[in-house]
Order: structure tokens, then C-alpha cells, then sequence
């Protein structure tokens, strides 16, 4: 069930962006029509697109499906580059060309006019109430928690322990609205949470300690994100896929810097060419910091085989890069905003930590609790410094979760350093994009 709903999901994205990149291609070449049809644009225009351009104009009027058979196109030299030869001219490249004998160019301009057989599909929908009852391991809020979003906003004693030891944000007035919002926030997460877990998290970690720890504070995080004005304003009207989090336009979002590089927790990257969030990150640990992290990424950016294991680098390396998945791309990673989504101070975490207290800002069951001082204790750190990681990783998958599905770039987990595994390596690629 979950892997045709993960393969509709990648044909859905991938036919969608062929189709827009055609568009704009086709915008492009009518410029050159003086008739305004594209059946009267010169085969000179089409020297003007790139490889990857003149593909997609193709694919979308020979192929109905994600796959652009190259080998189907091939003629007798089974080859097909932009032109046959180097610095090939229009009027030669018209002239040597066939069918039998094409290239990109030529059969671009020889399938200008032909109609689209290219279809978009329908976006494809994760049933929740189907994806609810395959998994052993859902419950529902109340059976799993003590407090509610909403009696974590009401407790003065909580909100001033948000506003001491979580750093990084500015805080709001709480009043009734973001109190019902934050209250709705939680049955969102739940069900974002099962779906991520199925999808991503192999299916013997289901039932791990650290997901429990993650249900257990899906209401305390809702109430710190709408305090701390992350939270679009009314939850109920968005769907499952849709963005949660607010623009960084219009909230309190702070852009680290160096002095917030030094604190460890949960970062986000924006893409301010698209005006959309496309991932979430954890930093905490020895030598660890939001800072550092940043920096680790744009190392990777430059990587190739950095690119060949993750997604996010392939579709946002860096315009320095030597050579990239070029054809894949979404932008470039200098195009990404670095924004604290909640930081500590390690010398201020006695609140984080806090176990049973009217002001503590998480649970802390005590089966959790045993976990983390076996975990501490093999790693031979204090437990606080164990909590404190526990937090970023919370904080790490509860803001994958406000992302719009289509827009995110993660395929982690989460609490990767604390036994979660993924499934199945399923988006680690040792080659190019399965897509082309």
C-alpha cells in the first residue's frame, strides 16, 4: 500500500515538473513565431535549448510516463546528442537528419507542432484511515499523554519555561485562538507522524522507545510552536499534505547567525527563489552545533558522492559544485535561508530536562527515561546531555511534519543516533536519479 502510494507520489512529481519545464520552453520558442504557433518556429530556435530542455519538449510528445525512452528514439548510430556534430549549423543540421538519423534538435523541431501526449496525473492521496488501521502501534492522544496543547498555554509557569530556556525565538501573547489552534495541531501531527514512520522508518523500529517519546510531546511542541508564532493561523483548513509553518516573512523566524550557531537544536532551510521551506535538520552532540551543521551541508553541496546518497544535495547542490545532477535540480544551495526553528543553551537546559514538574516542557516517561541512562551511560555523558539530544531529534521530526509533503527534501527518520533506521535505504541512490 505505502509503496504505490510512494510511487504514484514520484510519477506524479516527476510528469508535473516535465510539464511546467515544457511550458516554459515552449513560452520561449513562440517568441520566435511570428505567426504566434509553434508550428512556425524555425529550427534555429531550437539550437537555443539546452540538452536537458530540447528532452523534456520531446518526452512530453512521444512518452506518457515518467521515463523518457532515449533507446526509442535512437536511429542507426544509436546515439542522440543536442547535434551530430560540433558546431553544427541550423541549415546542416536540417539537411543530415532523419529519423534514422536524429538529434535533439532535429526531432524537437520535427515534433513541434505534434499534439502532448503527456498527461498530468491526479496528485495521489495517503488515506489516513486506512494508513491508521495497518499499524499496530497507533493510539489515540488521550490515551498517551497527560496534558493537552491547550493546558500547556494556559500554565504560566510553562509559557515562562519556553520563554527562558528555548532559545532562538520570540514569543506571542497567548490568547484563545492559538490556543483551539494549537489544540487541533495535535491530531494533524499524529496522523503525519504514522504516515512518516510507515514511509520511512523501518518496520522493526516501529515500536521504538524514541517514538513514544515523540507521541508522548506531540501536544507540548504544538503549544511551544504556536507560542513562538511558527503555526499558520488556522490549522483546521489545511490538508494533510499542506505547509503548517508560516513564511519567514510573515513570523518571528531568526536566521542563524553566529551567535545562534553556537547553540544546538532544530534548523530549517528555506528556498527564498521558490518561497517554500523544504527541510528540517537536528544539531546537537559533541562538537555539534546549528553552526557547524550549516557548514558541514554546504561542504556536502560540493560533494558528488555526498549527491549520490542524498536527495537533498542532487537537487540542491551547490553552484560551485564541479559537476551535479544537473537535469534534477531544484535550485542551488546558495539559494537556502538557514532559520532556527528552537535552540538551547547547554548551560540553561535544567527546565528541558525537567521530569514531572508543573514547569517541565516535556514528558518524560519512565521507560524513556530508563532508555536515555542506558544510552548515557554506554556513551559515558551526562543524561542531561542524552535529554537534551532526545529534544533536538523531537523538535527535528515534529517540524518535518508542518512541511508541505511535495516541498520536502528529508528522508531521514529521525533519532538516527538513538537506534531508528531507515526503511530499506529506500531514497539512497549510488547512481543517477532513477526518475531519468
Amino acid at each position: 500500500f505505502f509503496l504505490k502510494y510512494k510511487d504514484d507520489l514520484d510519477e506524479f512529481k516527476c510528469i508535473e515538473k516535465i510539464l511546467t519545464r515544457n511550458k516554459k520552453i515552449e513560452e520561449e520558442l513562440l517568441r520566435t513565431a511570428e505567426s504566434g504557433s509553434i508550428a512556425d518556429v524555425p529550427l534555429a530556435s531550437f539550437m537555443k535549448p539546452n540538452a536537458d530542455d530540447l528532452r523534456d519538449f520531446i518526452h512530453c510528445r512521444k512518452f506518457n510516463g515518467k521515463t523518457f525512452h532515449q533507446t526509442k528514439l535512437y536511429g542507426f548510430e544509436k546515439k542522440l546528442n543536442k547535434t551530430l556534430a560540433r558546431n553544427q549549423t541550423a541549415d546542416e543540421i536540417e539537411a543530415e537528419c532523419s529519423f534514422d538519423r536524429p538529434c535533439l534538435v532535429w526531432l524537437a523541431w520535427k515534433l513541434r507542432a505534434e499534439e502532448l501526449v503527456l498527461k498530468a496525473r491526479q496528485q495521489p492521496v495517503l488515506q489516513v484511515s486506512n494508513l491508521q488501521s495497518s499499524l499496530s502501534f497507533v493510539t489515540t492522544p488521550d490515551e498517551i499523554v497527560a496534558k493537552s496543547a491547550s493546558d500547556c498555554l494556559r500554565n504560566s509557569k510553562w509559557v515562562e519555561a519556553v520563554e527562558t530556556s528555548i532559545k532562538g525565538v520570540a514569543i506571542c501573547s497567548v490568547d484563545d485562538r492559538m490556543i483551539h489552534n494549537a489544540d487541533k495541531m495535535v491530531p494533524l501531527m499524529m496522523q503525519r507522524l504514522n504516515s512518516l514512520i510507515s514511509i520511512r522508518v523501518d518496520e522493526k523500529c516501529h515500536k521504538h522507545i524514541t517514538l513514544a517519546f515523540v507521541r508522548d510531546n506531540l501536544p507540548s511542541v504544538a503549544a511551544q510552536m504556536c507560542l513562538v508564532g511558527h503555526v499558520v493561523s488556522s490549522v483546521e483548513t489545511s490538508l494533510c499534505d499542506d505547509r503548517l509553518l508560516v513564511l519567514p516573512s510573515r513570523s518571528t523566524f531568526l536566521k542563524i547567525n553566529d551567535d545562534l550557531g553556537k547553540l544546538e537544536g532544530c534548523y530549517l532551510c528555506y528556498d527564498r527563489e521558490k518561497d517554500k521551506w523544504i527541510r528540517t535538520g537536528f544539531a546537537s552532540g559533541l562538537s555539534t552545533c546549528l553552526g557547524s551543521r550549516i557548514k558541514k551541508h554546504q561542504q556536502n553541496s560540493l560533494s558528488m558522492t555526498e549527491m549520490r546518497k542524498s536527495r537533498f544535495y542532487r537537487y540542491y547542490p551547490s553552484m560551485n559544485a564541479s559537476d551535479n545532477f544537473g537535469r534534477i535540480r531544484n535550485g542551488y544551495f546558495e539559494d537556502l535561508d538557514m532559520y532556527c526553528a528552537m535552540a538551547f543553551d547547554l548551560r540553561n537546559v535544567d527546565q528541558i530536562c525537567s521530569v514531572d514538574g508543573d514547569d517541565s516542557l516535556f514528558v518524560w516517561s519512565k521507560e524513556v527515561m530508563d532508555f536515555l541512562k542506558k544510552k548515557a551511560k554506554s556513551a559515558d555523558v551526562p543524561l542531561k546531555r542524552m535529554q537534551t539530544t532526545a529534544v533536538a531529534y523531537l523538535w527535528e521530526i515534529c517540524y518535518d511534519l508542518m512541511l508541505a509533503k511535495n516541498d520536502n527534501m528529508s528522508d531521514s527518520p529521525g533519532f538516527e543516533g538513538l537506534g531508528i533506521f531507515i526503511i530499506d535505504n529506500a531514497h539512497v541512490y549510488f547512481g543517477p536519479h532513477p526518475e531519468f
